[in-house]
């Protein structure tokens, strides 16, 4: 399935479905993620920017630390991080 394949149907059987443009805001349906589920390991609700300006600030500190060994330098994933840094979560 493809991105623009998600049609968001609104259950009542007449498949006029509308178009979902998926969002990156720490919340399913409205609801926000519980992180406690997570082994134990995580408390709390996910972070409204985990999928934005957090993944790209744990991006970054990943691949300037000695854990990354991939050869991916920050120069390399500049345009990324910084598209991520400035979203509001939605797909464009």
């Amino acid at each position: 399935m493809r991105d623009d394949d998600l049609v968001l149907r609104d259950g009542h059987g007449d498949d006029e479905g509308r178009r979902l443009r998926p969002v990156m805001d720490g919340k399913m349906g409205g609801t926000a993620i519980s992180m406690s589920g997570m082994g134990g390991m995580m408390r709390g609700m996910m972070q409204s920017t985990a999928g934005t300006s957090a993944l790209s600030t744990a991006m970054g500190t990943f691949i300037s630390s000695s854990l990354n060994r991939s050869g991916v330098t920050a120069t390399d994933m500049e345009n990324l991080m910084s598209k991520l840094a400035t979203s509001n979560g939605t797909r464009q």
